[in-house]
């Protein structure tokens, strides 16, 4: 935490130490979608992963609500410890949705997995930049860092917007039009989440400095 690491008192400081476990499994999690974009059924892991993740967020929100931090902050630390979490479970969404279905037009099937691809990897650009804000040392570098990640949000409804208008230019049946734009917003969920989490962290950051 750096030079704010001294507004907190012990119990604030270990909450956010143990989040960082939270993003770990997210990126783990975004490491395996890549096997699933690229043709993988086998989700197992993944599952793994969240249930993990899960595990995690109970044991941290005990410890929340037990009262080794302010009682101000237990309503903002138990919602940003779920936006973490948010994140790996809504790529495990995702993943189930990409191996449940193959688009049979081999063309279609290329362009959508390759700008699942593209998402994937700015889920990967935004989960290190909220990596950063967990360390971040001043507030006006988590507010930059927190800018950051809505610029990457902001890439990624490009791609969605991308998916959907090709989806509805297709001439694509109703089950195949459905899974492409359902994976587009699917998708977008991985990346707004990384989003609210971020400026769930912000949020905190700004009621106890302001």
């Amino acid at each position: 935490m750096g030079l704010l690491k001294g507004i907190f008192d012990t119990g604030e400081h270990r909450i956010f130490e143990r989040a960082r476990s939270l993003i770990k499994h997210s990126e783990r999690a975004n490491a395996l979608l890549v096997r699933i974009i690229n043709g993988s059924t086998n989700i197992n892991e993944m599952k793994r992963i969240t249930q993990a993740s899960d595990d995690e967020v109970f044991n941290i929100s005990n410890s929340i609500t037990s009262g080794s931090i302010a009682p101000n902050l237990i309503d903002d630390m138990l919602e940003f410890v779920k936006s973490e979490d948010r994140i790996v479970d809504n790529i495990y969404i995702l993943s189930k949705a990409i191996a449940r279905y193959r688009i049979p037009d081999e063309k279609a099937d290329r362009f959508v997995r390759g700008k699942l691809m593209l998402a994937e990897k700015l889920t990967a650009d935004a989960l290190s930049v909220l990596s950063k804000i967990h360390s971040a040392d001043r507030l006006d570098r988590i507010r930059d860092l927190r800018k950051e990640v809505e610029r990457i949000e902001q890439e990624g409804d490009e791609i969605r917007d991308l998916i959907i208008t090709y989806a509805y230019k297709s001439n694509a049946g109703y089950k195949t039009f459905y899974h492409m734009t359902s994976l587009a917003y699917l998708m977008d969920d991985v990346l707004d989440s990384c989003e609210d989490a971020a400026d769930n962290y912000m949020s905190i950051m700004l009621s106890i400095l302001t």
